[in-house]
């Protein structure tokens, strides 16, 4: 995929992991003009390609998954619920060809805690929208 066809793509993300930041990441990748849907399917599609073979699958309702892999804790704050992460990533995949096409990673804190305000989700919102041009 060229850069050029993604960026007539709409930004709709299915989120494909769950981890305890799910509310957080679709908080920041809306904030960067991301909608993100909890599941990519909801539909069971049946078909039947012979009399004695029928086929089951999922129809995808979003053409993009992303996955998150918060990774390793670090550090923790004291005065909120933050923790600190050495290195997120967030994995953009075509749904309908299985291939991962963006890929991005941060460290940072998952909330604000005392002066650190580098909160990973927004890095890696916004890497993601960067690279969706």
């Amino acid at each position: 995929m060229t850069d050029q066809s993604l960026a007539e793509e709409p930004k709709t993300l299915a989120l494909l992991t769950r981890t305890a930041y799910d509310a957080d990441v679709r908080r920041y990748l809306s904030r960067r003009g991301f909608k993100v849907k909890r599941y990519a399917t909801r539909k069971k599609i049946e078909e039947e390609v012979s009399s004695t073979r029928k086929e089951i699958f999922k129809e995808a309702e979003t053409k993009y998954g992303l996955s998150v892999y918060p990774g390793n804790q670090v550090d923790y704050c004291v005065v909120s619920a933050g923790r600190q992460l050495g290195r997120a990533v967030f994995e953009v995949t075509d749904l309908t060809t299985n291939e991962v096409i963006i890929f991005a990673e941060a460290g940072g804190w998952t909330s604000p805690c005392a002066y650190h305000r580098d909160i990973v989700w927004d890095k890696l919102a916004s890497a993601l929208a960067d690279q969706w041009k």
